[in-house]
């Protein structure tokens, strides 16, 4: 079962340029696309909210616009950090 886990991260990233521009993703997808675990994103939440991120609060948990995720690996790239 790891191994489907594994491949649904490289598709999430891989494919995050073709998600719609208001689709959701979970804190798994959006950690996946930043290529970092989930323990590193609840770790640099609070910088990743504070250099652009967008969250959403549905029920219990957060969700991520696909756009505010797009945009922030935009801004990484140009400037070449992450946070």
């Amino acid at each position: 079962m790891s191994t489907i886990k594994d491949s649904s991260k490289v598709s999430i990233k891989h494919s995050l340029s073709h998600l719609v521009a208001n689709s959701l993703l979970s804190l798994e997808e959006t950690a996946a696309c930043l290529n970092m675990s989930r323990r590193s994103f609840y770790r640099k939440r609070p910088k990743l909210v504070a250099g652009g991120l967008r969250q959403i609060r549905d029920q219990r948990r957060y969700k991520y616009p696909a756009s505010s995720v797009k945009q922030l690996i935009d801004t990484a790239v140009k400037t070449g950090t992450l946070v």
